[in-house]
């Protein structure tokens, strides 16, 4: 059985808090390159950034595709101390790299110790798969040093209208987390769109399902998918026997799936992720109806169907 950990702050009373909005849906590449077409290599935040504002937004979520990097900076999560159960590990780089998939959430940051109290910058969180340039396969948490030179990988954005996507430092895990924060505009685009932050320790097949009657939803599927797991547990699709994955954190890159509140009790809610453990191991499979607590976060983002 999986051990849930304890965080140092106060566990908040609202554990999944969610917004709606609507979507603009764009296929495009990270690039280095700006509206000349000319350009220098920058950090994979700002080519994400490029991205959403490109389909008419500053936020949004992006699902990473093939394409080449320059450089990779990025982290495990790692096992934590008594204060903090879960932690970076140190920074490794790939040089000459091939993403393979990933997820980010692109929006703004909090500045920690800001001279003013909502001081802003643009932030992501990017979760990625990658081949390094001798063919090993690797994943992990990026940091905004990874390099875009020229066109780099392939993107599927999601920008979204009606709610606006802050990082800031959560009470209770001490830890850098997004979370949506509803905006006055038009609700225009390619449809409806939901966003929930998921907080530690909850299951998130019921989070899912949750969030889809609050807002009056019956079929869905996630798009994107940052966060983390404390473990996962993983059904076999022909035995349906489980396989269980011990954390205490692993870094999901990619969540797909189904979300029917109309069929089987036991297929609602089908997913399938591919996540990285503390030790740098890549784990891919379909999750089992439970066994399944969030991490540190987790960025829930559901297209309506």
């Amino acid at each position: 059985m999986i051990e849930l950990p304890v965080h140092p702050g106060p566990v908040a009373t609202e554990r999944v808090t969610s917004v709606e909005g609507s979507y603009v849906r764009m296929r495009t590449r990270l690039t280095s390159a700006d509206a000349s077409g000319t350009g220098t290599p920058v950090s994979v935040m700002d080519a994400l950034t490029q991205a959403v504002r490109a389909a008419g937004s500053d936020y949004g979520f992006v699902e990473i595709g093939t394409g080449p990097l320059a450089r990779v900076e990025y982290c495990y999560p790692a096992y934590g101390d008594e204060t903090h159960p879960m932690l970076y590990s140190a920074t490794h780089v790939s040089e000459h790299a091939t993403a393979l998939f990933g997820a980010a959430t692109v929006g703004e940051r909090v500045v920690p110790d800001g001279a003013a109290p909502e001081a802003r910058e643009r932030w992501s969180h990017i979760h990625l798969m990658w081949a390094d340039a001798d063919g090993s396969v690797r994943g992990g948490h990026l940091w905004p040093e990874t390099v875009v030179d020229g066109d780099g990988p392939e993107a599927l954005v999601y920008a979204v209208h009606g709610f606006s996507l802050v990082n800031a430092r959560d009470p209770e895990t001490q830890l850098p987390v997004f979370g949506g924060h509803t905006e006055p505009g038009p609700q225009a685009g390619d449809g409806r769109i939901l966003f929930a932050r998921v907080a530690p320790n909850i299951e998130l097949a019921e989070a899912i399902v949750e969030v889809c009657r609050r807002h009056g939803v019956r079929r869905a599927r996630p798009v994107a998918g940052t966060g983390s797991f404390v473990g996962v547990t993983l059904a076999d699709r022909t035995t349906g026997e489980t396989i269980e994955i011990p954390g205490p954190a692993l870094e999901v890159m990619r969540l797909s799936g189904t979300i029917d509140l109309d069929g089987p009790a036991d297929a609602q809610v089908v997913l399938e992720m591919s996540a990285v453990d503390g030790r740098g191991a890549v784990h891919s499979g379909r999750l089992a109806q439970a066994g399944n607590p969030v991490g540190a976060t987790f960025d829930l983002a559901l297209v309506v169907e």
